[in-house]
């Protein structure tokens, strides 16, 4: 998602809340902290930023997570936990598909928008950042009539950043069972920093992992190759 997408999404929510933001008043009292737990299964995929690259496809993963909110009022509220992603993803090689994957440990602080009550339901908004710390990060390829060779964090002169700056957008929805809050959420995860990297000039790294390049005869790439992953969430949780 770019900037100008982002952008958009955000003026959006921005309007729809400032619309409904008066409708409804909450029966229920007030609650200055909240925790909750959340399953999430995603999509992902990875951002090549690299020409001479291309992404080929995603991975269907499972997300967990712990929730505290703290409440400023009954519409606004402090949002932070702690969240254990799974991330995939594959690139298009020369012979070959290239899988990547990784789990992560998120940290995230934002901010949660609520509307007034409609009956029992609300309309929410989640915006925020948040800090992965990384492990488990493996490459695989797969050759036709070879097995498997896999490529562990820091072989062949590429790294794995165990430190991650990332972003999250949603919007959902709430249903107040007077006791729990059933919630739903279709959440965007993007990332600020770089997942992997490989410096254009080490030329290990491109042919072990069979990478396309120009030619076939190229042992190097044009400029450093470096990928963001993303994901697509679909929220399911209990606030208590």
């Amino acid at each position: 998602m770019n900037r100008k997408g982002l952008l958009t999404l955000l003026i959006l929510v921005i309007t729809f809340f400032s619309t409904v933001y008066g409708q409804g008043k909450s029966s229920e009292p007030f609650q200055k902290v909240t925790l909750g737990i959340e399953l999430s299964p995603a999509f992902t995929w990875l951002n090549i930023h690299n020409d001479q690259i291309e992404s080929d496809g995603g991975k269907l993963k499972l997300n967990v997570g712990l929730n505290a909110f703290i409440n400023l009022t009954d519409k606004y509220a402090i949002a932070t936990g702690l969240h254990i992603n799974s991330y995939g993803g594959q690139l298009k090689g020369i012979y070959d598909e290239v899988s990547y994957k990784f789990n992560e440990i998120e940290l995230p602080i934002g901010l949660k928008l609520r509307t007034g009550p409609f009956d029992d339901w609300r309309f929410t908004a989640n915006m925020g950042l948040g800090a992965g710390i990384l492990f488990n990060g493996s490459a695989t390829k797969d050759i036709a009539g070879d097995a498997n060779d896999t490529y562990n964090n820091n072989n062949y002169n590429y790294t794995l950043f165990p430190l991650r700056a990332l972003y999250n957008l949603g919007v959902g929805l709430e249903y107040d069972l007077h006791g729990a809050i059933l919630t739903g959420r279709i959440n965007y995860k993007g990332w600020l920093t770089s997942l992997y990297f490989y410096d254009h000039g080490i030329g290990n790294a491109t042919r072990n992992l069979d990478l396309k390049i120009p030619s076939t005869t190229a042992s190097t790439y044009e400029s450093d190759i470096y990928f963001k992953p993303s994901s697509l969430e679909f929220v399911m949780g209990v606030i208590f």
